[in-house]
């Protein structure tokens, strides 16, 4: 029992410790709450590890699905980190990532699924974000939403209690013992 108190301690310690958003890979999960209904979003940008000239950093790469659509590939943005218009003229898009709310400016990122679907994920207040998309150069969806960032001590903290409930079941004994009076 001593160990798994440890353990846990150790866990407890490094997430608290941990500086939110401390690398270049950042989670999103985006649920839509009004507009075209798409699903659930898990997005993953991959970004640069220095601050860029409009104080963000640039998104290098992408990953995730649109509601079980598979994310493939970034379209990289000619004039990062400044504002660029998309080779079908649909969107305006930076490519830029902030540590802080929000995580993306007005422009936003834009981001192709196996599907062909192209997406413009971007933020239009503080707490809310929108997903539009495109077939074929046309615009056809919209949602609103908001898009949680899951925070590394909130991480540490979970695989702290994972550790502690494997801990436990392993120390639990596997015999039953049964008294007759």
């Amino acid at each position: 029992m001593k160990n798994i108190a440890i353990f846990a301690a150790l866990a407890l310690a490094v997430g608290a410790s941990a500086p939110a958003l401390a690398d270049d890979h950042h989670h999103l999960i985006y649920t839509p709450t009004s507009g075209t209904p798409m699903g659930i979003t898990t997005i993953d940008f991959t970004t640069s590890s220095t601050l860029n000239a409009v104080g963000g950093y640039d998104i290098l790469g992408v990953s995730g699905d649109v509601s079980g659509d598979a994310i493939t590939a970034l379209v990289m943005n000619p004039g990062q980190p400044n504002m660029s218009t998309s080779l079908d003229g649909l969107w305006n898009f930076d490519n830029v990532y902030f540590m802080t709310a929000p995580a993306l400016d007005h422009w936003g990122a834009l981001f192709m699924t196996a599907s062909g679907t192209e997406y413009n994920f971007y933020s239009n207040s503080m707490t809310q974000f929108a997903l539009d998309a495109s077939v074929n150069g046309s615009f056809t969806t919209t949602s609103l939403g908001t898009a949680a960032v899951p925070e590394p001590a909130s991480w540490a903290m979970m695989l702290g209690g994972f550790g502690l409930v494997g801990g436990a079941m392993r120390r639990r004994s596997n015999s039953t013992s049964v008294t007759f009076a």
